[in-house]
């Protein structure tokens, strides 16, 4: 049996070795992204924003299906180089971008959909930020984590199982929620 002291001990040399990452790399399989897509009604005249982009899937599929440009942005430099290869070798580099950053970081002014897939604590920490600083009218969805008490305007399961569902979340930045 664990000692609480040292669950403490074993929580505290986790979160010291994330660092600034908010969330652990996952990729996003094809079938969740294009639901997303939809769900958000993604168009050509979008520009999507991947926070904690990974290999770059979901920016290289976005530009792929949709023909929108996109921008990923990651705290991991291999990533981001992955990221980037993949999109030369799936031959959307011209409508895509990828940030080696910290998005607290970056300028949010030219989004007008965000995608994340990361987990409920790094949401709420993203929450005020994306509120504060998105256009009013700027789509959000979320791969399988919720924002607390930011009630979504949509909510879609995608897949059911015995294990679980996963579910896609939407929300509209400055609009009431839709009855």
């Amino acid at each position: 049996m664990l000692r609480a002291c040292h669950a403490a001990e074993q929580y505290a040399r986790i979160r010291w070795g994330r660092g600034t990452k908010l969330a652990r790399f996952g990729r996003t399989p094809s079938h969740i992204i294009d639901r997303a897509l939809q769900l958000a009604r993604a168009t050509a005249t979008d520009t999507l924003l991947d926070i904690g982009c990974g290999d770059g899937a979901v920016v290289i599929r976005a530009a792929q299906r949709v023909g929108c440009r996109a921008i990923g942005v990651d705290v991991q430099a291999p990533l981001i180089e992955a990221a980037r290869a993949n999109a030369r070798a799936a031959r959307v580099d011209a409508l895509v971008t990828f940030l080696h950053a910290d998005v607290r970081e970056i300028d949010l002014g030219e989004p007008t959909i965000v995608f994340l897939y990361l987990n409920s604590a790094a949401n709420l920490t993203l929450r005020p930020v994306l509120q504060a600083r998105l256009h009013e009218g700027a789509r959000i969805v979320s791969f399988n984590f919720d924002m607390a008490d930011w009630w979504p305007d949509d909510v879609e399961l995608v897949d059911e199982s015995s294990w679980g569902s996963n579910a896609l979340y939407l929300w509209r930045v400055g609009q009431p929620v839709q009855a």
